[in-house]
């Protein structure tokens, strides 16, 4: 079974708990159903319009949890979440990938070079540096804890 998300669109100013969401769900490249999710904690909603279908979701989507682990949602709820999920990942990534090309440049054109890492064990930030250890103490000095330093130009 082939289930994808089409049209989906999150709102972040409503997301609290989960991930707030409307998505139309598409099973073996026809549209089946739509999916949303209020963004307060609770299940998400998946409604599919032909019963059969709805129940073969259900079901796959037990099939594809990882064995040991309990989960409450249904199959499909689960499903369709884990797909938001990776949607939001490639988004944010692609998003991430922008900004540093656009750092990068911008750098590049005063001659200088571009470190990244991480702060606060997650934000991912950049820094303009001429010496490497001086930047990474001024780093430390400001964010915190550095990890994942990396110098890219």
């Amino acid at each position: 079974m082939k289930v994808e998300l089409k049209k989906l669109k999150t709102y972040a100013a409503l997301s609290e708990e989960t991930v707030a969401f409307t998505a139309d769900v598409w099973i073996n490249g026809k549209r089946s159903g739509d999916a949303k999710n209020d963004g307060h904690g609770g299940c998400t909603l998946v409604r599919i319009s032909d019963r059969d279908l709805a129940k073969q979701l259900v079901e796959f989507g037990d099939s594809q949890k990882p064995a040991g682990q309990r989960f409450l949602d249904p199959g499909d709820a689960w499903l369709v979440d884990q797909l938001v999920e990776q949607a939001e990942i490639a988004r944010h990534a692609k998003k991430t990938a922008a900004v540093e090309a656009k750092f990068k440049a911008e750098c590049a054109a005063r001659g200088k070079r571009v470190a990244r890492f991480k702060s606060n064990s997650s934000t991912v930030r950049w820094m303009e540096i001429d010496d490497e250890s001086v930047a990474r103490w001024a780093a430390e000095k400001k964010f915190g804890t550095v990890s994942e330093w990396t110098v890219l130009s």
